[in-house]
């Protein structure tokens, strides 16, 4: 529409012009040498004025012809930016996919002057990456730090790189640039946190995680897990040259995470030394409400060296009840009962962890039953050799390389990922309308069978609770140790 309104604009203004000439009165005379030349004013304006566009086109074409060999090459240069982008696009896209074949076909298209640029050394790194050329690959990355763009991403590909080879000082070195250069960025404080984690740096890290606090690079339950470990490790650390601050350290990191196994138990130990049997009660069992451990009944049960039996055995079933459903508070009410020879409750408390995938002290606390009750060694042999051959409950197991340990560590031996060591423990027990019947009230299920008996009334040689069997040691006995 503006095409045609601006068609239309220039004929009525031609069509003036016209009207104007044609009636433009004067007469023009022109002497040069002997030439006179006589014409009206109008036609004079109108040859004036087809002279100057001529003069105009001529030149125009003669600038394009003075300039058709620049142009022809700006047009050449552009078309082979244009191939070029396109093949680091392509490139790009096959790195992203894994193709090696088609990084390397696209690489050989690009132009010398991309290869240099910060798109094509990325293409050079990922592609010595899937080569496994490692020489290559760092070349990649150093060339990346002379440009503004690729700074960051270079030195996040060399500090990997050191990481690979085990180089501590020279990733740390790498780190610490990224870090000063992109402070609020995630990967440079997490990265620096599990280097000085793995260097057993402390302090460090704690100051790393102050950091990630003030601008919430992290979240803060992943602030506050972090700080409590810390905080326990360092307590571990302090405990044999300075008592006091391991148990100041302990109980902070306590109050940030009741359920530290660590923590709970070197404070507790010192609370118990220092006669502060009752604030040690309470962190066992504030830890117990959370994550029950065998330490920690232990430790709990060994508060008060000079009490009987039963009066242990009470003090942990009061213990094991904060958490009567957990797999370790089962655990613990079942070692009570056997220790006081109450067969019945024993295996009512074991019975809805007796299926398929028992563990190894679900057998051995059921050969121990069998072995004392009805001395039935052969019957406890079969149990020890199914605990042979259960799942393992006993050790801590890192969730991201699968190492184990019988005992908490801050950094997992193998992989050195940072609390990343989990107690390993049934979570679930036997459905209740799954659960297998008695037979017979003084038999078990054989070790290869599948499900385990449920008990019923305590037969004559199944003594009661409150019936003391033949090896239920007296008052003044102290009786075997009955915590894990």
């Amino acid at each position: 529409m503006r095409r045609v309104l601006g068609f239309f604009a220039m004929a009525v203004i031609a069509a003036f012009a016209a009207v104007w000439l044609a009636t433009l009165k004067g007469h023009l005379e022109l002497e040069i040498g002997n030439w006179q030349i006589h014409m009206p004013a109008g036609l004079f304006v109108a040859v004036t004025t087809l002279f100057a566009l001529l003069v105009i086109v001529l030149g125009r074409i003669l600038g394009l012809v003075l300039g058709a060999p620049q142009a022809l090459g700006q047009w050449w240069q552009l078309r082979r930016l244009r191939r070029g982008e396109g093949a680091l696009s392509q490139g790009l896209v096959a790195a992203a996919t894994g193709e090696l074949k088609d990084v390397q076909h696209w690489r050989n298209r690009i132009s010398p002057t991309l290869s240099a640029s910060p798109l094509g050394l990325l293409l050079a790194a990922q592609a010595a990456s899937l080569a496994a050329d490692t020489q290559a690959e760092a070349a990649a990355y150093e060339a990346m730090l002379n440009h503004a763009h690729t700074e960051y991403l270079g030195l996040k590909g060399l500090f990997h790189s050191a990481l690979t080879r085990g180089e501590s000082e020279r990733a740390l070195e790498l780190g610490l640039r990224a870090y000063a250069l992109k402070p609020r960025a995630t990967w440079p404080v997490q990265a620096l946190f599990d280097l000085r984690t793995a260097r057993g740096e402390w302090n460090e890290a704690m100051a790393l995680l102050d950091d990630a606090g003030k601008t919430r690079l992290l979240a803060a339950d992943v602030l506050r897990r972090r700080r409590a470990v810390l905080l326990a490790v360092q307590a571990l650390e302090a405990e044999a040259a300075a008592p006091k601050r391991a148990l100041d350290l302990a109980l902070e990191a306590l109050d940030i995470e009741p359920g530290l196994l660590p923590g709970a138990i070197l404070a507790a130990r010192w609370l118990i030394y220092n006669s502060k049997d009752r604030r040690a009660q309470e962190v066992i069992e504030r830890a117990w409400s959370v994550a029950p451990h065998p330490e920690l009944a232990t430790t709990y049960g060994a508060m008060f060296p000079r009490e009987t039996t039963p009066q242990r055995s009470a003090r942990l079933l009061t213990l094991a009840r904060v958490r009567p459903e957990h797999f370790e508070s089962c655990v613990l009410e079942a070692q009570q009962h056997i220790a006081m020879s109450r067969w019945s409750e024993a295996r009512r408390v074991l019975a809805p962890w007796a299926h398929d995938e028992i563990s190894t002290r679900i057998c051995i606390l059921f050969a121990e039953i069998e072995e004392r009750q009805h001395q039935d060694h052969v019957a406890a042999h079969d149990w020890l050799l199914r605990a042979a051959q259960a799942p393992r409950d006993g050790d801590f197991r890192c969730s991201r390389c699968g190492w184990s340990s019988p005992h908490w560590q801050a950094l997992c031996g193998r992989c050195k990922g940072f609390d990343t060591l989990l107690w390993i423990a049934p979570t679930h027990p036997a459905p209740q309308e799954q659960m297998p019947t008695k037979t017979d009230a003084g038999t078990l299920a054989s070790p290869s069978a599948t499900a385990l008996p449920v008990p019923d009334d305590p037969g004559p040689d199944d003594p009661g609770p409150d019936d003391p069997g033949p090896d239920d040691p007296g008052p003044d006995d102290p009786g075997p140790d009955s915590t894990v």
